[in-house]
Parts: structure tokens; sequence; C-alpha cells
């Protein structure tokens, strides 16, 4: 599809700096509701088929984003690596807000028939994403006061510390129970995860994390659903020169998991453990082997949650028929 108009949303915490491609001037809105509407406000005339390029920015740009999506205007999600990259390929070195809103806008209109567009998460998967995103907010709080707490100089603070780490322990607690209270009121979102814990590695706290994070999950084939986690192998070739393909990408919460996971399930004796120690065995450099098992892990869970999710569909019609 060929837009009328593109426009590019440079983000930060306060302000969201918008550029239409075509236009030299930007304008610059706060990232709040109030500044939502005084951007339709002011392109109100433009909105009309239109595509609005959103530079992800660690979760500021949400709320724009689904201020878009109930306005029914289009919008997509750039990879901040994506958009780095194409401004430096036009040999820019200058860094402004302007300047990323009017890149991201160049970007749009020069790629927007491959974009995919932003689709909001239905009610229960928001609510899990946000509860999953604050559970991982708080194990890597917890990490940090757990290391400062052993710090050699910590007597001061010592009590302050180990009051604090109690505390966080007890919000994960209240949040995972929070997180299990979700997914037993959904039954899609039940039996997904039921579906995806089969698969060796993918346990108790893994298997919410992965369907939240991935909303995705079942219905992209294996090199898309590899590709998405950043697990997905790329050639590293130039004349005679061959080396080992590299991973490059993929969503930042999600490779760490997988990486656990893989650890847990090479020590294991089950199929994918022994699968893992012939590469070994074959002559693969262990780190290379370890990738290809988080790949293995992933693509085994998106074929469960599929076939879950046929099964759901199946039942439905057959109950309505």
């Amino acid at each position: 599809m060929i837009y009328q108009n593109i426009f590019g949303v440079d983000t930060s915490k306060t302000e969201i700096v918008v550029a239409l491609h075509g236009n030299k001037k930007t304008q610059t809105f706060s990232n709040d509701i109030q500044g939502f509407t005084e951007f339709y406000q002011t392109y109100k005339d433009f909105l009309k088929n239109s595509l609005i390029i959103v530079e992800a920015t660690g979760g500021y740009e949400r709320a724009f984003q689904s201020f878009l999506y109930d306005g029914n205007i289009s919008s997509h999600k750039a990879s901040g690596r994506q958009i780095k990259n194409f401004i430096r390929s036009f040999g820019t070195e200058a860094k402004t807000d302007a300047i990323d809103a009017k890149a991201i806008a160049q970007y749009g209109f020069e790629r927007q028939t491959r974009l995919r567009l932003h689709k909001e998460k239905p009610g229960a998967k928001k609510i899990l994403n946000s509860l999953v995103m604050r559970r991982i907010d708080l194990v890597q709080m917890l990490v940090a006061e757990k290391n400062r707490k052993q710090a050699p100089d910590n007597a001061v603070i010592k009590e302050g510390v180990s009051r604090h780490i109690a505390f966080m322990e007890e919000e994960i607690i209240n949040i995972e129970t929070a997180i299990n209270d979700c997914i037993s009121s959904n039954e899609e979102l039940q039996k997904t995860v039921k579906a995806i814990k089969e698969t060796d590695g993918i346990g108790e706290k893994t298997a919410p994390a992965f369907v939240a994070l991935i909303p995705e999950l079942g219905n992209l084939n294996r090199r898309q659903i590899a590709s998405l986690c950043g697990v997905a192998p790329h050639p590293k070739q130039s004349g005679a020169y061959k080396g080992y393909a590299r991973t490059l990408g993929g969503r930042r919460h999600i490779r760490p998991m997988l990486y656990l996971s893989a650890m847990a399930v090479a020590r294991s004796k089950g199929r994918l453990g022994i699968w893992y120690r012939e590469l070994i065995s074959r002559g693969k450099k262990p780190l290379v082997a370890l990738v290809a098992l988080m790949r293995k892990i992933i693509v085994i869970a998106n074929a469960k949650a599929r076939d879950a999710r046929q099964l759901q569909i199946s039942a439905f019609v057959e109950n309505h028929s």
C-alpha cells in the first residue's frame, strides 16, 4: 500500500518531535495525552491515508502508538538500530531530534510497502505484558541491590539495602501471583502457556514471559521467529573468507531468557541436550552450538503455540457449526 503522507516521530520521555515527509519544518509536542491531542489538531488534514513511523525508545513511544491505534491511524514502530544505520548511510554526523524525525520520515517513505503496522494487544495480553515487564525490572533491580550488599565497604548502607531486597522479593512474589491470575482468567493464554511449557528449557516463569513478549508466537514461520528473537544466523563472508554466521538484532529481553533456557537444556539428559552435545562432538564451537540450541527451543515453542491456536480455532468452529 502507498500512503499519501508519511510522518517521522522521534520520541523521548517528555516530548515527541514530528516531521511530515516533504516538509522542512518539524513540530514538538509533549509526550502525553495533551500533546497527542495537539498533534492531531495540527495535522488532522494530513492524517487520512497516512503512515506514522515511531522510533522505539525503551517504551516512551507506547502511549503515542496506543493513541494512534485508538484513532485508527496506521503506525509502525521502527528499530532504533535500523534508524541509526539508515541515518549513517547518508553520511550525517550531526544529531538533533529534528534531524532524527526527518530521517525517520524518509525511512518510512522509502520502505512503506514493507513495514508491519502496529497492532494493540488484546486486554489480557496487554496486562500480561505489563506484568512481565515489571517483573523483569524488579529482578534487575534485585540483582543490583544484592551486588551492593556484597560490596566490601557497605557497612553504612547494608541495613537499608537489606530492607530494599526484602521489599523487592515480596513485590516479585506479588507480581508472579498477578501473572498467574492473568493467565488463569484467559483461556487462550492458559492454553498457549501450557503448550509451550512442553518445550525443554521453558518453565513456569519463562513460558508467560515468552507469551507476553512475543505476541507473534505461533503466527510466524521458523525463520521469522528466529529472526525476531535474534537467533537467526546471518552469513559473514567476503571473497575467499568464510566466517561463522552471526546473530544480530532481536528483542532485547528475549535473548537473555533463551540463553538461560539453553544453558539448562545443554546440561540435561533430554532430547535437546543430547542434540547439543552431538553438535559439540561434530566440532561445533560451544557458543555456536548454544545459539543453535536457543534457536531450536524457540522454533519448537513457536510450533507448539501454533498447534495450540489451531486446536482452539477448530474447537470454536465445531462448537458454532
